[in-house]
């Protein structure tokens, strides 16, 4: 592991120093958290750690091997060149179809048209939370390891997969989590990221209960509701903005971009603990609409101080 570790580290120094030659970087606008120009796709650190993992199992789950290097791959190149978002999503359904394929689920068509459905918002949902320094990562590791202690329990998944991406993400975090971030993930990180673990979520809830698809509910009740709420306020939904509550709390209120990734990932992780020690639902029913109180009111309280920022202004 520790080997893994710094082989890991040195591709990402490596990646950086690359990617600041080829001026492959993030230029902050009024859409951004952020103010620096700061190197983007280091991210790219998921797929090889699949592509470790897949030379090393002699490329066990092909299909979902496919998903990933597909998605990467078109992820990659559209925070090289922005591609158009057609191509964007129909490569995410490409990708979602390949790792449904490679679980094989029985004929239950209303099962996998519905999992279809969530695998797509799950890439676009850690795609759209991807914004500020840390929250990929932590939140992405707390995934990790809610799956990595239920395999434990439940054999699902082969465990060397969810060692290297935690491995993976625990390096990721040593260039993100940091007031100033040496790198962020870039589309190919998130993207990547949402895949392995949605991979791994529909493998759980196949294996035990499709209640741990709520090990990532923090995440699609911000995107969800944010949806929602520009859907009444009649604003481009496909627009770029700032209106996601982890957004609004680090721009609007000032909270540390640190501060608010740890929330996320600290509360998701007590959300988890809940699922898997205790049947009581009702608890993780009302944290969300508790949750969901406090995003209203916060909406509200700000009102015109937070409204829809035209794209290229």
């Amino acid at each position: 592991m520790a080997a893994l570790f710094l082989a890991f580290s040195g591709l990402g120094y490596l990646y950086i120093v690359f990617a600041r030659k080829l001026h492959i970087h993030d230029v902050p606008n009024n859409r951004s958290s952020h103010k620096q120009v700061t190197v983007r796709g280091i991210g790219v650190l998921f797929p090889l750690a699949v592509l470790y993992y897949a030379c090393a199992t002699q490329f066990q789950y092909p299909f979902f091997l496919m998903a990933i290097f597909t998605l990467a791959s078109i992820s990659f190149l559209d925070d090289l060149f922005t591609l158009s978002g057609k191509a964007r999503f129909l490569v995410q359904l490409i990708g979602t179809g390949l790792m449904l394929y490679q679980i094989d689920l029985e004929s239950n068509l209303l099962l996998l048209f519905t999992l279809f459905f969530l695998g797509v918002g799950f890439l676009n949902a850690f795609n759209f939370m991807d914004g500020i320094n840390g929250i990929t990562g932590l939140y992405g590791l707390v995934g990790a390891v809610s799956l990595s202690y239920m395999n434990q329990k439940v054999r699902f998944i082969d465990q060397q997969l969810l060692t290297l991406l935690m491995l993976a993400l625990v390096t990721f975090l040593w260039f993100n989590f940091r007031k100033r971030a040496l790198a962020f993930g870039g589309d190919v990180g998130s993207i990547s990221l949402a895949a392995i673990l949605f991979f791994g979520i529909v493998l759980l809830g196949e294996a035990v209960s499709w209640k741990y698809l709520m090990f990532f509910s923090l995440y699609g009740l911000d995107t969800g509701y944010t949806l929602f709420y520009r859907l009444l306020k009649g604003e481009a939904i496909f627009e770029a903005h700032r209106l996601h509550f982890f957004q609004l709390m680090a721009n609007e209120l000032r909270i540390s971009h640190l501060r608010v990734s740890v929330l996320y990932a600290g509360l998701q992780l007590f959300l988890n603990t809940v699922l898997v020690l205790s049947d009581q639902l009702w608890i993780v029913l009302v944290v969300h609409l508790v949750l969901l109180v406090v995003m209203h009111r916060l909406r509200a309280r700000l009102g015109k101080g937070v409204r829809w920022i035209p794209k290229n202004k």
